[in-house]
């Protein structure tokens, strides 16, 4: 995997992350209104591990 393509991966990861803890921090109506934390937590974890690779890109793909 190239460091381009690693990039295009840890962007898309790091959208989908947002997506999730929207989601997670949205209502729910068929639920009584409430809120799926457990989607808001999966997106913080794919946050911070897109977070860590965004910081060891250099590391593991040296220019």
């Amino acid at each position: 995997m190239t460091g381009h393509v690693l990039m295009l991966f840890l962007t898309i990861t790091a959208l989908m992350s947002f997506i999730l803890i929207i989601l997670g921090l949205l209502p729910q109506p068929e639920k009584g209104n409430q809120r799926q934390f457990s989607l808001t937590i999966w997106g913080l974890l794919l946050a911070v591990a897109t977070a860590v690779l965004y910081y060891l890109e250099p590391m593991l793909f040296p220019a």
